[in-house]
């Protein structure tokens, strides 16, 4: 996303600033794992794989005249649903989730058929939360702004940039909202086994990602409550693994993080100077090895980010993460963003 000259002239700078907007620029222009299983690029096309005996679920703006379908009607309104205290946990969030519920005349039908598909045409559903999240809204603002400087790029101005740009704006776009989405197959779920098929080009980042997010939460619907827990915490265990560990952004040098090169009157926080567990601060885990590797898979400690990065804008929410957000009530949440230390048995006996 970076202009050359500009990504060129970050690199000359070789500090903290201009490593951490180096793995911003990797991190947004990522390649997506992505399989196209049942993703349709046309319409026709996915059309002629419907099957008669089975009641099709459509999400999609498209006039899609399927016969054996039940079109979703309820969608999201421009002024009111994309205010962000509308998709975080709180009173508004759960007031949002209330008013969701499944449609009679979809229920009616359900008895009539043996199987049950969820058509989704991805650019008919927002992805706000999941895919803009406010790490990845911060990081584009970041480098939106840097490429837009007209004068002179300096390690100043950059750091200005990078320590004083604010989180850029959700767009406002008339779309499924995402929860609704996930009601559905959940409530439908409970009833008949489920599967989907994607309408989508695939040809963004944006799309491969949430054909690939929903796979999970819809393959996880359909699990046996134990087997479904397992898979969340696996799943969310890997991901966030695989994006600290593949981007660094904690950035050690020296045995010191990016945090403890800058700590000063409001930044005394983590301390540990081997390794990279910051909770040393308060308490040694018995499952830090010397190398700073771990013994256990604790979800928490791969879902904490320290208050510098944090300020920095990197770190995920647990609402940020689909599995989280579709499976886990608040008093799970907090479960598995405050309790550290603990082994993937402990989190996996309280989530059932």
């Amino acid at each position: 996303m970076l202009e050359k000259a500009k990504l060129e002239k970050i690199k000359s700078f070789n500090n903290d600033d201009s490593d951490l907007v180096l793995v911003f620029d990797k991190y947004i222009e990522r390649e997506i794992p992505y399989s196209n299983e049942n993703v349709y690029g046309e319409l026709d096309k996915l059309i002629e794989t419907l099957e008669k005996e089975c009641l099709y679920i459509v999400f999609s703006n498209k006039n899609i005249e399927i016969e054996n379908a039940y079109t979703v009607k309820t969608k999201t309104t421009e002024e009111k649903m994309l205010e962000e205290d509308l998709y975080y946990t709180g009173k508004r969030y759960h007031d949002k989730l209330k008013s969701f519920s499944i449609d009679k005349e979809l229920t009616d039908k359900l008895p009539k058929y043996n199987e049950v598909k969820f058509i989704f045409d991805i650019e008919s559903i927002s992805t706000f939360p999941i895919w803009e999240t406010k790490m990845r809204r911060k990081i584009i603002q970041v480098l939106e702004d840097i490429n837009s400087l007209s004068e002179e790029l300096t390690p100043e101005k950059l750091a200005e940039i990078v320590h004083s740009t604010k989180t850029k704006e959700i767009e406002n776009k008339q779309l499924y909202d995402l929860d609704l989405v996930i009601k559905y197959v959940l409530e439908i779920s409970k009833l008949k086994n489920v599967q989907a098929i994607f309408l989508s080009e695939a040809n963004e980042c944006c799309e491969k990602f949430i054909i690939e997010e929903l796979k999970k939460v819809v393959f996880a619907a359909n699990l046996p409550l134990k087997e479904r827990n397992d898979y969340i915490y696996n799943t969310t265990y890997k991901d966030m693994n695989e994006m600290f560990s593949r981007f660094n952004f904690c950035n050690f040098k020296e045995n010191k993080c990016l945090s403890q090169r800058h700590k000063d009157i409001s930044n005394k926080y983590p301390k540990p100077k081997t390794d990279g567990c910051c909770f040393k601060v308060f308490r040694k885990c018995k499952y830090n090895n010397k190398d700073g590797t771990c013994k256990i898979e604790c979800l928490p400690c791969k879902i904490f980010t320290c208050p510098y990065l944090s300020k920095l804008g990197v770190g995920l929410r647990i609402s940020e993460l689909i599995l989280m957000r579709a499976f886990m009530n608040s008093k799970q949440k907090r479960l598995l963003i405050y309790k550290f230390y603990k082994p993937k048995e402990f989190f996996i006996k309280r989530m059932s």
